[in-house]
């Protein structure tokens, strides 16, 4: 992590994906710089002693859990199977998953990871015997894990698949080319079948106005609006799109933490024009800026945590 040195001081860094924000959130205590997350779920992120100066409009993760746990439950599903990414998104979402199946008495029979190439891990899970599963991967693994699912027929009326719900539209339909997978479309179709997919609420339900002076809803229409004149308007939604209120919020999280710090910065006759990477009274005031407060009325459903 390196810096223009001849350049202004960064007051903040504005983050996206788990892995980005792992390595940027652990590394920037020693500049005394804020990072705030608008696409980032891992559970590890959590962690104030390694990530003392992390904030984030993205829910954890782990919110999906409980729900995982009421699904299995109302169908009776007592033993279940983990197959997951080899990330520290997806580790430590399946360590609070145990934790949970263990509480509500369903057994895990086998937890199998991958770090790109998923074929032994799907391969085992046949050997296991495995119905239910819940597969926690980024999408270009999946359509990897989808294909290998195929080949190994684990699909159909004697297999549930838990996906992540967050993946672009027609996923499994997409760039199979590209990632040179040795399966069509329509195989990829029959493999997904079926599958249930879990996400945390992305919009605010309320239709009030935020402190932008849109509704929820309005946010939608100008985002919808600004997307057709880039041509997605006869494409599925770009990736991203689901994070789109939780940017807008981090965006305006930022502002709200800027201007205060401002304001209280002035009462002790300091400017935030001072701040460089060693000054922490001032990092100290963006920190409490952050902490202080959520969003007024976000597009989002999710406040600053």
């Amino acid at each position: 992590m390196t810096f223009c040195t001849t350049c202004p001081s960064k007051l903040m860094l504005l983050g996206g994906c788990s892995t980005v924000c792992t390595t940027i959130g652990e590394a920037a205590k020693m500049w005394n710089l804020v990072v705030l997350s608008y696409g980032s779920s891992s559970p590890a992120l959590s962690d104030r002693q390694r990530f003392p100066t992390f904030f984030r409009t993205h829910p954890s993760a782990t919110v999906h859990n409980p729900t995982r746990i009421r699904v299995m439950q109302k169908y009776n599903w007592s033993r279940v199977a983990i197959l997951q990414q080899a990330e520290e998104v997806f580790i430590s979402t399946v360590e609070d998953l145990e934790v949970r199946c263990k509480d509500a008495k369903i057994e895990i029979v086998t937890r199998q990871s991958f770090l790109t190439d998923p074929t032994d891990a799907v391969r085992n899970l046949k050997r296991q015997d495995a119905r239910i599963i819940v597969g926690l991967f980024y999408v270009n693994a999946a359509r990897r894990v989808l294909c290998e699912i195929y080949k190994h027929q684990l699909f159909g009326k004697s297999y549930v698949w838990f996906f992540i719900g967050w993946y672009e539209d027609n996923w499994f339909e997409s760039h199979l080319e590209e990632e040179n997978l040795n399966c069509t479309k329509e195989q990829m179709k029959m493999a997904a079948e079926g599958h249930m997919t879990t996400e945390a609420l992305m919009w605010n339900k309320d239709n009030e106005k935020t402190i932008s002076g849109m509704t929820a809803g309005d946010f939608r229409v100008r985002l919808n609006q600004a997307l057709m004149e880039r041509g997605f308007e006869n494409r599925s939604t770009p990736v991203g799109y689901q994070e789109a209120p939780l940017a807008y919020d981090a965006v305006w999280s930022v502002a709200l933490a800027l201007n205060k710090t401002m304001e209280r910065l002035t009462d002790v006759n300091k400017s935030i024009e001072e701040f460089d990477y060693s000054n922490k009274e001032i990092a100290d005031e963006l920190y409490k800026a952050n902490e202080r407060h959520s969003v007024p009325g976000s597009v989002g459903s999710s406040c600053l945590q």
